[in-house]
């Protein structure tokens, strides 16, 4: 096999991913509340919810569309006429950052 080779990207969230962020987060149970439960599987789907957000919003599109725990309210935060089945790279840091390492800026123009 060939060696793994594993890059770690740093990349900032968009405005509508930033948004959908603080949103769900004003929606989260207090952390008291938290502290006095164990770890249960809301806590793990919440987690799992913010990590398909930080990828890329298509990914809970239909969360706020069916207004689940946490993005309730948070269709309005989409473009109008907003489509999860639309490539849209540009709504994702994570896609845009990658996008923008594979097509380098040229100087020169093409021959």
């Amino acid at each position: 096999l060939p060696v793994k080779i594993e890059q770690v990207v740093c990349c900032r969230l968009t405005p509508l991913q930033t948004e959908l962020y603080k949103r769900f987060l004003r929606q989260a149970k207090p952390a008291e509340e938290l502290l006095e439960s164990k770890m249960s599987v809301s806590s793990l789907s919440s987690i799992t919810s913010l990590k398909k957000l930080c990828n890329h919003p298509a990914l809970i599109h239909d969360k706020c569309v069916e207004e689940e725990d946490g993005f309730v309210g948070a269709l309005d935060l989409f473009p109008p006429g907003y489509s999860s089945k639309a490539l849209e790279p540009q709504l994702s840091g994570t896609y845009t950052s990658a996008w923008m390492a594979r097509c380098p800026l040229r100087s020169e123009p093409r021959l």
